[in-house]
């Protein structure tokens, strides 16, 4: 079935599904950039015809699902669905959405690490967000074992990485950032996510073009294939 997408190209659902049908997206922090990752990546599938559902589990902010409302409110098409879950058995839900979605993202984080646990079970890639404040750097350890726990109850293939978000190029933070997150040997993104206004103010809005969240989803979906 044809659909229009947030560009205006009408587009059609492709045949098969993708090989990394579900995504988590999550730290347990809040602030760090989480919620913009998490629509970014949906709507990159959305533009290339996936049917797909973004679940917002954060327990404290549920912002993935305010962006929703602010969007339809506005006039947008919004070319996925957004549901707010109600947390309990979050796996077995994911499991249930993808009998008739093609792709699910889930917003996860905030304080809840047996949520995260529950969504890494069902999840081929894990996407941790991450600023480059020691505040958010201290968090990672505490997530990657939630992750890791997660993926220990996942028959399949789990990728997990972090991706540094908010990175003002102007100061030497992301290069800090990096390198110590690389001499911990922790698994790192090449793409960053730049500090700029086009994600600042994508809050609410369907915006009209993905910047760098395409050249991510193309690393982390070859990095998929490799593994």
């Amino acid at each position: 079935m044809p659909y229009r997408d947030p560009m205006g190209v009408t587009k059609r659902r492709p045949k098969r599904p993708p090989i990394v049908r579900t995504v988590v997206v999550g730290l347990l922090k809040g602030g760090t950039g989480k919620t913009t990752t998490a629509w970014f990546i949906a709507l990159w599938y959305a533009l290339q015809g996936y049917k797909v559902k973004l679940l917002d589990a954060d327990p404290v902010s549920q912002t993935a699902y305010s962006w929703y409302v602010k969007a339809r409110k506005r006039g947008y098409t919004v070319p996925i669905e957004v549901e707010r879950y109600p947390y309990a058995d979050i796996a077995t839900y994911i499991d249930t959405c993808l009998e008739d979605h093609d792709v699910v993202v889930v917003d996860v984080g905030g304080g809840s690490p047996d949520l995260l646990m529950d969504a890494v079970s069902r999840a081929q890639l894990v996407v941790l967000p991450v600023s480059p404040a020691e505040a958010d750097e201290e968090r990672v350890p505490a997530t990657l074992q939630a992750a890791e726990a997660g993926a220990g109850r996942n028959p399949g293939q789990v990728l997990a990485t972090i991706v540094l978000t908010k990175a003002d190029h102007r100061t030497s933070l992301p290069a800090e950032a990096r390198k110590e997150l690389t001499d911990a040997n922790l698994p790192l993104a090449k793409t960053e996510i730049s500090a700029w206004t086009h994600y600042i103010r994508a809050m609410g809005h369907i915006p009209s073009g993905l910047a760098e969240y395409e050249d991510l989803m193309i690393e982390l979906s070859r990095e998929y294939n490799r593994g």
